[in-house]
């Protein structure tokens, strides 16, 4: 038993805290009555494995943890259409996406967004929402609102009312050259040739 508060209450901690909230947490405990699995499941623990464990078995569940999550992330860059919000991992997680995506959305032809801004609009300074992004979609912020720009690049031109030009410079791109580029590079297709 660990002193000050037992293994659920720090997984309640964790998973509800934003700055923590990413973090996979695996439950390691001696209690194996069905209530307590389905307790710390419900807190928020990625697994739970009761003691005596085997440590190629720990080892292995980390293994598919983080494999999972990588799936999930080249879904979500692979994807034109697939949200940021399904990266959460926990409903912290996915109000601090959703929130975030708002505001990118609302400022995405602002072609001098700075990191700073979307830091300022999470109420966090920049190395906690820098940490917090990559630890969610192992991304960069930067990395981050380049992939929403194309994301919505690919909306606008899978409803066919805008050409490549307006879209580059809808969406944020100076350049409708370098959108062109990017948009290739993301997709695998220029934007002239996007059909979803």
């Amino acid at each position: 038993m660990m002193p000050e508060m037992d293994g659920l209450e720090l997984c309640t901690h964790l998973k509800t805290n934003l700055e923590y909230s990413h973090i996979p947490v695996i439950l390691l405990t001696a209690k194996t009555h069905m209530e307590s699995k389905i307790e710390g499941l419900e807190q928020g623990a990625d697994a739970y494995i009761e003691k005596p464990f085997s440590v190629e078995y720990l080892r292995v569940s980390v293994a598919n943890l983080l494999a999972n999550r990588e799936r999930l992330r080249r879904k979500f860059i692979d994807s034109p259409f697939v949200k940021a919000d399904t990266m959460a991992s926990t409903k912290t997680d996915e109000l601090f996406m959703q929130k975030l995506n708002e505001y990118v959305l609302q400022h995405l032809d602002n072609t001098e967004l700075l990191i700073d801004d979307m830091a300022d609009s999470m109420n966090m300074g920049r190395s906690n929402f820098y940490r917090k992004l990559k630890g969610i979609l192992d991304m960069s912020p930067n990395e981050y609102l380049r992939l929403e720009r194309l994301k919505k690049a690919a909306q606008l031109l899978s409803e066919g009312e805008y050409g490549v030009v307006e879209v580059a410079y809808m969406v944020g791109f100076g350049s409708p050259s370098y959108f062109s580029n990017c948009f290739k590079k993301q997709f695998g297709v220029l934007p002239k040739d996007f059909a979803p």
